[in-house]
């Protein structure tokens, strides 16, 4: 079985999550959407657990290349940091669904220790990244850590609210949120300010 299989395999789980949630990820549902056999999806993945926990890493993965990405594009520390936020606000509307399936991962991380470890991992590079990002934007900023943690509690906030209850929590609305949160990190780098 080739390292693409083992791709093919993650990638349909996640798309049974989205279509289905995760109850039905079950090992024949995956094969059938990979359109390999049940065999294959055994080959890779002695478990549903172990389905699951690869499904997220992947997930936390291409949130962490989506950030080196834009900096590789040399866009702006305060221009990262507003995509950043964008995105993990779920401000797309096409990206609901990719919402609804990490929501469903952050559901069970409750119960599962391996998902839960997934999890922190991925948010502590966030909060790093943020803090590290808030210090590059806003140089004179007295606690980039701290406004790194209320710029993700927000975005998590915003991003529950986009899956569950998307007919309030607008495109428009997850962004002009978003927006006042970092004015007020900017504001907290003026002098004076506090």
């Amino acid at each position: 079985m080739t390292t693409e299989s083992r791709a093919r395999i993650v990638e349909a789980i996640i798309a049974v999550i989205a279509d289905s949630g995760i109850e039905r990820a079950s090992v024949r549902a995956v094969a059938q959407r990979a359109g390999v056999s049940v065999g294959a999806v055994q080959h890779h993945f002695r478990t549903k657990d172990e389905m699951l926990e690869a499904a997220m890493e992947l997930i936390s993965a291409n949130v962490t290349a989506g950030v080196g990405e834009l900096v590789a594009e040399g866009a702006s520390a305060c221009d990262v940091l507003r995509e950043l936020a964008g995105m993990l606000a779920i401000e797309r509307d096409e990206d609901r669904a990719m919402a609804g399936v990490w929501l469903d991962f952050v559901g069970l991380a409750r119960v599962s220790p391996a998902l839960a470890e997934i999890h922190c991992a991925g948010w502590a590079q966030l909060r790093a990244a943020f803090a590290r990002l808030v210090g590059l934007a806003h140089p004179g900023h007295p606690a980039p850590a701290e406004a790194a943690e209320t710029v993700l509690a927000v975005c998590d906030g915003i991003a529950i609210a986009r899956v569950v209850e998307s007919d309030f929590m607008t495109s428009e609305r997850a962004g002009a949120i978003v927006e006042r949160v970092l004015a007020v990190i900017a504001a907290e780098a003026e002098p004076g300010a506090g």
